[in-house]
């Protein structure tokens, strides 16, 4: 399951920082030849005139969405040019979704 981290502007509330980790260590009867450790970081910036209580859970949500829908792409292209054969991470759904804190 992809960890999310989101942090907000320390001084801009409109301003969020979303870390995206992707971690898929094969065990030994599994076939696959790859070990992933991904993270990928975005910027996200809300409109100020979005007046919502749960602004960070939208971020959190749709920036998870956006960035796992690239690295979906990223790995798929990367591994489809080696010798082993492409990896296709599976679609996921990040509307239950809970942030962890940053560290």
């Amino acid at each position: 399951m992809p960890r999310v981290q989101l942090a907000a502007h320390e001084s801009d509330a409109h301003h969020y920082q979303l870390t995206l980790t992707v971690q898929d260590d094969p065990d030994a009867e599994d076939e696959q030849p790859y070990a992933l450790d991904l993270r990928m970081v975005g910027q996200f910036v809300v409109d100020e005139g979005l007046e919502h209580d749960r602004v960070e859970h939208l971020v959190a949500v749709n920036g998870a969405s956006l960035l796992y829908s690239a690295l979906r792409e990223i790995v798929l292209m990367a591994t489809g040019r080696s010798a082993w054969g492409s990896v296709q991470l599976p679609t996921m759904n990040f509307n239950r979704l809970t942030t962890e804190p940053v560290e």
